[in-house]
């Protein structure tokens, strides 16, 4: 993989980024590839040291290299009407980026990644610079990671407001051929009157996306507010908040009774939501006699490297108990669960969730043929 030379910065020097022409200030020497830089705004932002262009260097004498009684007066105070001017051109600022008080009754048009490719000089693409953009009335805060050969190589967490753009970080061309896997999820931030409503449903979201090669053959473009030619990965529909169904009270559902979600939790119900199209059903064979049930979790989520162990064991657990329901609500006869061998945490948990089934005669993680010990044999009883 071929590497690029980066422009070396200092602390304090001020610097402009190219693709959005904002200025500001280096505040913090990331990695030899990216600095923190702290725009004229106050908003603080990583970005890639190629992507930005030096303006004036801070590299100049400290006061201690000054001769005693020769150090610069201090800046004269602004003036009223340099401090009315500021305030002016912060609110032009805050309204265009959508921060101001009026409510928002633009189209609700959801979240994006954006892929912008930027070509070499035969015209081959390079790299790829990736953008979150929230093209909606609704702030979100979101946390991104790239993740390269199943480690993290770019991960940040900040919130978005309503109508703006953020870039991310770069992906090389070359990274399309290695296992790359890009997740953003986070959740709509509600509005004061959203707090107050009893039965309001917080809007997450949750994607996990894997670029490949075919990506280029989709073609690009025109995305809203980049106002550039790009690869477009949508992320989020709508952010509008759902509310409870109207009808029967006995058909609605109910909602969660708490309001905090823990984000490891947030995760695992993500992966198991039947809407995820990237999410593998567990493969279960049935027939009159047995049904076969396989927890081994690349057989339930191709996107499993990301998860802690504890996340792991919930998926195969959950998978497990809907397929035993299936299987009790039939009236099946045996079931063969296949857990492995592993270290036995598996294995333990399922026997702890039978001994609770009433339909459950016996089990048992005896020799088999064709699983050795990597299985236990469920039969079941039921009453007349």
């Amino acid at each position: 993989m071929s590497k690029k030379q980066f422009q070396r910065f200092n602390l304090g020097d001020k610097v402009k980024l190219i693709f959005t022409e904002e200025t500001g200030s280096v505040i913090r020497i990331m990695d030899a590839e990216s600095v923190l830089v702290r725009l004229t705004d106050g908003d603080e932002i990583p970005v890639f040291t190629e992507h930005l262009q030096l303006i004036e260097s801070k590299a100049a004498l400290t006061n201690k290299d000054v001769p005693p009684g020769k150090q610069p007066p201090p800046p004269p105070p602004p003036t009223k009407k340099e401090i009315q001017q500021k305030k002016e051109a912060s609110v032009k600022k805050l309204m265009e980026i959508g921060l101001h008080t009026n409510e928002d009754t633009g189209p609700d048009n959801g979240l994006h990644l954006a892929l912008q490719p930027f070509l070499k000089p035969d015209g081959m693409i390079d790299y790829f610079l990736v953008y979150f953009i929230n093209n909606s009335p609704r702030p979100v805060k979101f946390t991104y990671e790239t993740e390269l050969n199943d480690e993290v190589v770019f991960s940040i967490t900040k919130t978005l407001p309503a109508r703006d753009i953020i870039i991310l970080n770069d992906i090389p061309l070359d990274w399309l051929n290695e296992r790359l896997l890009l997740l953003t999820q986070g959740e709509v931030l509600p509005t004061a009157a959203q707090k107050e409503e009893p039965d309001f449903v917080p809007v997450t979201f949750y994607k996990s996306y894997t670029p490949k090669a075919k990506l280029l053959h989709k073609g690009t473009q025109l995305m809203p507010l980049l106002n550039k030619q790009a690869y477009a990965v949508p992320v989020l529909a709508s952010t509008t908040a759902k509310k409870q169904p109207v009808g029967n009270p006995q058909e609605q559902i109910q909602p969660e009774p708490e309001k905090y979600i823990d984000p490891a939790q947030l995760k695992v119900n993500m992966l198991l939501n039947t809407d995820n199209k990237e999410e593998k059903h567990a493969k279960t064979v049935i027939n009159a006699e047995e049904r076969v049930i396989d927890l081994h979790i690349e057989k339930l989520q191709p996107n499993y490297r990301h998860l802690t162990n504890s996340q792991i064991l919930q998926i195969q657990l959950t998978a497990f108990e809907k397929s035993l329901n299936d299987a009790i609500k039939k009236h099946e006869k045996t079931m063969v669960v296949i857990h492995g061998k592993g270290t036995g945490k598996l294995r333990s948990e399922i026997f702890n969730l039978l001994r609770n089934y009433p339909q459950v005669a016996n089990f048992a993680n005896d020799f088999h043929h064709k699983y050795e010990f990597g299985a236990t044999i469920i039969d079941f009883q039921y009453e007349n």
